[in-house]
């Protein structure tokens, strides 16, 4: 498989549908679609906390499924809500 061919994900909306009526299976798609996200606020953020990624990127997921709870499609890119959702978690690691 060519590694330049990207995944092909559901659109923020859709997954928010499926959480609507399965909040595992929905939450379980949301994070599977931003986990390079969540890895890209942590080397941002904290580039020096390298022996720390696995645990941090566990608070980053814990800020997504935090922010899915009163996301609205509607409003806005979920990337744009969730971010404030997963530096909280990440500093409360």
């Amino acid at each position: 498989m060519d590694k330049h061919v990207k995944k092909q994900y559901l659109s923020d909306e859709a997954i928010m549908e499926i959480y609507k009526n399965d909040k595992n299976k929905g939450t379980e798609k949301m994070v599977e679609k931003y986990t390079d996200y969540v890895y890209h606020i942590i080397a941002t953020n904290y580039p020096t906390y390298r022996t720390e990624t696995a645990d941090l990127y566990q608070n980053g997921t814990i800020g997504i499924m935090s922010a899915m709870k009163s996301y609205n499609p509607e409003k806005g890119a979920f990337t744009t809500y969730c971010t404030p959702y997963i530096k909280k978690e990440l500093g409360n690691h």
